[in-house]
């Protein structure tokens, strides 16, 4: 066949290198261009190679619990328009990412309807292939973006999960990893401990099964949970902490960061 499902454009090669060149399911966000990517092996240096037209992924999450709807603007055109809290665009579900082109793009948060009330704005840098969670974190008189950047290649034979605190009620907690059944962290060990708001854990490697999360505040009171969730073998989680809309408590918001691979 003459069809060409990959061509990775211009690529230089150095003098002397030994390279290991595979193909592989891409699983890269916004995959659709192509169903494979290269992964590239130089000694001790792996290198992923997308599709040369392939672009880069970002969702957004609107974790603000008394901000308005809010437009999200891509170099000043909207991109995401009237995103409520606590919605995630366009979707938490499986490579759930907006296509943006790759290199700097500038990115405004505003007031749905009223571009000109800027409210949040970074000049963020875009990889080929990546896929990027923008959260607007905080109150509003204190807005602020939150970039994370996604893993989106699975492990078999665990589940891997991230966890960021966006919880505006609560300071310094300590998250829990519960077995199905246990509800209460009497004699646990918090999965992560001592967190602030704002930080996110990374990836960890968990193994699959059936938990119940609690989040305790540093009195040990429950400030999330227990809430049950189901982590799959392969399965890539984000749980975002988040504030009631009636900022009276706080919940979860589950992102799905797993996407599935472009057909051929």
């Amino acid at each position: 066949s003459d069809t060409v499902v990959y061509d990775s454009g211009a690529v230089p090669l150095p003098q002397g290198a030994d390279l290991l060149v595979g193909a592989v399911d891409n699983t890269g966000a916004n995959g659709a261009s192509s169903p494979i990517s290269l992964i590239v092996v130089n000694g001790e240096a792996v290198t992923e190679l997308f599709d040369e037209t392939q672009q880069s992924g970002v969702r957004v999450v609107h974790n603000s619990a008394d901000a308005p709807n809010v437009d999200v603007l891509v170099n000043d055109t909207v991109a995401i328009p009237d995103l409520a809290f606590p919605e995630v665009a366009p979707s938490a579900e499986l490579d759930g990412y907006a296509s943006i082109p790759v290199g700097t793009q500038n990115i405004k948060v505003t007031p749905a309807g009223s571009n000109s009330d800027v409210r949040i704005e970074a000049d963020l840098e875009f990889a080929a292939g990546t896929g990027y969670t923008v959260l607007a974190i905080g109150l509003l008189d204190n807005i602020q973006a939150l970039v994370l950047t996604d893993t989106v290649r699975d492990i078999a034979t665990q589940a891997t999960l991230r966890v960021v605190h966006g919880s505006t009620l609560a300071g310094p907690v300590d998250i829990y990893l519960l077995p199905e059944g246990v509800t209460t962290t009497a004699n646990a060990e918090p999965a992560l401990n001592d967190v602030p708001f704002g930080a996110e854990s990374g990836y960890l490697a968990i193994t699959p099964g059936t938990y119940n999360v609690v989040v305790e505040d540093a009195g040990g009171n429950a400030a999330i949970g227990p809430q049950e969730v189901v982590l799959e073998a392969g399965g890539i989680y984000t749980v975002v902490a988040r504030d009631t809309s009636a900022l009276d408590g706080a919940d979860v918001i589950l992102l799905d960061d797993n996407p599935l691979p472009a057909a051929l």
